[in-house]
């Protein structure tokens, strides 16, 4: 009636960042570095009981973490010092103690961290926090008919943010200083689950997988600004009040027994939320510190439900087609999501008028991934070939979250446009009409044009043809398009082949 399960995991971590850039200017340099050395390390432990009993079975568990900096020192003693995060004229030999491994961000941190201690205030650096979670795990499932099974399962789970965001920092001497400063003391990331779902065996062949979910997410990372009171110093520092809410529901088709085709196909329909809470601004000055401005009083962000489905057929050739011909597995992952609702007020409602809903959405997300494999018995071992493909058909996915470097860059991208919107004068606010190629298809626009010979000046008219989607980015017949400044993000997901073979012995 009961199956005990306990287990042990140890994880330790050496990140040692050596990363600079620098380039010429006339009268001043200017330059980067992302130098940091930390030895993280992670501590996990659960212990779990699978109870049956009649049909039914549940499992109740509970794992405990813990996370640790090690003997990291941070500067987060004084915040708003402006020798330490300010612009600042680096040694002579600046480039020397870079191309031997050093950091002079750090050497300038260790210094004012010594002055403020030998001042008797707290120093710069300080030591960084360790966590010791606990996270309860529960399920239970029992049979509604003979083909039929109901299950609940509730769990918590914690993760430790993203390195980058814990270590991260970003300085560059001759201007503003510090841009971004991570913070290894936030604690880890909490996630509670619930799911509820059937299970139905249909013919003994298939298997329907329905479920309900729910996962509440909090403390992921987010930026808040710190401003001292001279005005040099403004730099985000990571804070841990994001929070996520993911609800959804699913439906799982699975062949899992066949000779010739297995496979599964999942529907997905899903629906997030998110928002941050607390201060988004630290400042010097005690009054700005109260103001209603440094919270966060906004909504969360209520993107509308997504639907996206995902596959995977796997064909595999019968056995007695012989050593060579037989065994071989080919698997096709298609992917496709449906693209999200552009939420920026300037495009989609310029006017800001209440009750006004236009929809307009990102291209769809599709893909499709490939895999080939064999295995081979070699006696003593078995050796497997393999061939993963990553976007097969190598379509250029565009990733509209990283491609444009600001919110002015959006907007120009899409004033450049032919929409088919754009015909509603509503959005004149935004449609770029200096000349006739930035308009929407069909419009007659005219212009005012000189004869140079008589002076005499007279209305030119032309049509615009041609039509473009949300997506479109510049080409050979589409010259008119602003592409988004950040070009070496502006797609994602090319094409990748790896071959490989794995021996099991």
């Amino acid at each position: 009636m009961h199956f005990f399960k306990a287990g042990l995991a140890f994880n330790y971590i050496d990140l040692d960042n050596n990363r600079y850039a620098y380039w010429p200017a006339q009268d001043y340099f200017s330059a980067y570095e992302y130098n940091f050395e930390v030895q993280p390390y992670s501590f996990g432990a659960y212990v779990q009981d699978q109870i049956t009993f009649e049909g039914m079975v549940a499992n109740i568990g509970i794992r405990m973490d813990h996370f640790s900096n090690g003997d990291l020192r941070w500067p987060t003693g004084a915040p708003f010092n402006t020798v330490a995060f300010g612009p600042t004229t680096p040694p002579e030999d600046w480039l020397q103690i870079l191309e031997n491994g050093g950091s002079v961000i750090w050497d300038r941190w260790n210094a004012v961290d010594a002055e403020l201690r030998a001042a008797g205030e707290p120093g710069l650096l300080q030591p960084t926090k360790s966590w010791t979670v606990f996270s309860p795990r529960f399920g239970v499932s029992f049979p509604v008919t003979v083909r039929s099974k109901f299950y609940f399962n509730y769990g918590h789970y914690r993760q430790m943010p993203a390195f980058s965001e814990l270590y991260f920092y970003n300085c560059r001497w001759d201007k503003q200083g510090t841009y971004n400063l991570g913070n290894p003391n936030m604690p880890p990331i909490k996630t509670i689950q619930y799911e509820l779902g059937v299970d139905y065996n249909l013919l003994d062949e298939y298997l329907i997988h329905i479920a309900g979910y729910y996962k509440d997410v909090s403390g992921e990372s987010r930026g808040i600004t710190i401003n001292d009171n001279s005005g040099l110093l403004s730099y985000p520092f990571r804070a841990n009040d994001r929070y996520r809410d993911v609800e959804g529901v699913e439906l799982t088709i699975s062949k899992n027994a066949g000779n010739w085709l297995t496979g599964w196909i999942n529907m997905k329909y899903s629906y997030k939320s998110s928002g941050n809470t607390g201060r988004q601004l630290i400042s010097e000055n005690p009054a700005t510190n109260e103001a209603e401005t440094a919270f966060f009083n906004d909504d969360p962000d209520r993107p509308q439900a997504v639907p996206s489905i995902n596959a995977n057929v796997n064909l595999r050739t019968p056995d007695k087609w012989g050593y060579f011909l037989g065994g071989w597995n080919f698997s096709a992952l298609p992917m496709w999501e449906l693209g999200e609702i552009i939420t920026e007020t300037d495009i989609e409602n310029p006017r800001n008028l209440a009750g006004f809903i236009k929809e307009f959405r990102w291209p769809d997300f599709w893909m499709i991934n490939m895999k080939i494999s064999k295995t081979f018995d070699l006696s003593l071992m078995k050796a497997t070939f393999f061939v993963d493909i990553k976007n097969l058909f190598n379509r250029k996915v565009f990733f509209y979250n990283d491609a444009f470097s600001s919110d002015t860059d959006r907007l120009s991208y899409f004033k450049s446009l032919h929409l088919p919107n754009y015909k509603d004068s509503y959005y004149d606010a935004i449609r770029d009409e200096t000349t006739g190629e930035y308009l929407y298809p069909g419009y007659v626009y005219t212009q005012e044009v000189t004869n140079p010979w008589s002076g005499e000046t007279y209305q030119q008219g032309d049509v615009v043809k041609g039509e473009d989607k949300i997506g479109d980015l510049r080409s050979g017949d589409k010259l008119h398009i602003n592409d988004p400044d950040n070009d070496i993000f502006t797609y994602g997901n090319p094409r990748e082949i790896w071959l490989g073979i794995k021996f099991d012995f």
